[in-house]
C-alpha cells in the first residue's frame, strides 16, 4: 500500500513539472515575453531594466519545481568531470564563434556609432533568457517525460516544443502568414537542430546548467547585437 502511495506520488509530480514547463513556456512567457524580431522598437519589450527583471523573475518561476523535486535538484549539481569540462568549454566557445559571426554586421555598427553602453544590460538579458528555456525545456519537460515514458518520446516532445514555443512560434507564424515560407521553414529546422543539440548536452552531462550556460551564451551575443542595433540605429 505504502508502495502504490509513492508510486502514485512520484507520477503526480511529474504531471506537475511538465504542466509547470508547458504553462511557463506557453501562456505566460507569451504575454510577458514577445517576440523581440517582429515588433517595433517601441514594443513595451525592449523598456530596461524591465525587461531583465522579467526574464530573472522568470527563472525564478522555473526553479521553483528543482527544490523539491529530486530528479530535478540533482540536476543543478555540476560535477566538474573531464567531459562535463569540455562540454562547457566547446560549448560556449562555439556559442560565441556561431552567434558571433551571425551578428558580425550589428558588432561592427556597435563598435562604428560607439554604442557599447547599451551592450550590459541587453547581454545579461540574452543570458538570462536562455538560461530560462534549459530549466523549462530541457529541465523541467524533458525531465518529467522522460522519467514516465523513456529517452525517445522525451528528445522528440521536449525539442518540439523548444521549437515552437512562444519566443519562436510567433515569428514562424508572422513568416507563414507573410509568404515567408522558405525563411520559416529554414528557421524551424534550425530550432530543431539547437533543441536536439542541448537536449544531447542535458542528457550527456546529465545537467541542466552547463547547456543552460551554453545556450544563454549564444542568446547574449544575439540579444547585446541585434536589439542594441534595432534600438538604437
Amino acid at each position: 500500500m505504502k508502495n502504490t502511495s509513492s508510486h502514485s506520488s512520484i507520477k503526480k509530480s511529474l504531471f506537475l513539472i511538465i504542466l509547470w514547463g508547458l504553462i511557463l513556456e506557453y501562456p505566460f512567457r507569451y504575454f510577458v515575453s514577445p517576440d523581440p524580431w517582429i515588433h517595433s522598437s517601441s514594443n513595451w519589450y525592449f523598456d530596461q531594466p524591465d525587461r531583465v527583471l522579467v526574464e530573472l523573475g522568470f527563472v525564478l518561476l522555473a526553479l521553483l519545481p528543482f527544490f523539491w523535486v529530486k530528479e530535478l535538484k540533482n540536476l543543478l549539481i555540476i560535477k566538474w568531470t573531464k567531459n562535463n569540462l569540455l562540454f562547457l568549454s566547446f560549448g560556449v566557445l562555439g556559442s560565441i564563434i556561431v552567434f558571433g559571426l551571425q551578428q558580425w554586421e550589428e558588432i561592427e555598427i556597435i563598435q562604428q556609432k560607439n554604442l557599447g553602453q547599451y551592450v550590459p544590460l541587453w547581454l545579461l538579458t540574452g543570458l538570462v533568457v536562455g538560461f530560462a528555456q534549459e530549466l523549462t525545456f530541457r529541465g523541467l519537460i524533458y525531465t518529467g517525460i522522460f522519467k514516465k515514458y523513456g529517452i525517445k518520446t522525451a528528445v522528440v516532445i521536449s525539442t518540439l516544443c523548444f521549437a515552437l514555443g512562444s519566443i519562436h512560434s510567433v515569428r514562424l507564424y508572422a513568416y507563414f502568414i507573410n509568404d515567408y515560407i522558405l525563411e520559416a521553414l529554414l528557421l524551424l529546422v534550425i530550432f530543431i537542430l539547437a533543441g536536439l543539440f542541448f537536449v544531447w548536452v542535458r542528457i550527456k552531462t546529465n545537467n541542466i546548467i552547463i547547456p543552460a550556460i551554453i545556450h544563454g551564451v549564444g542568446n547574449a551575443v544575439t540579444w547585446s547585437t541585434f536589439v542594441v542595433v534595432k534600438l538604437y540605429v
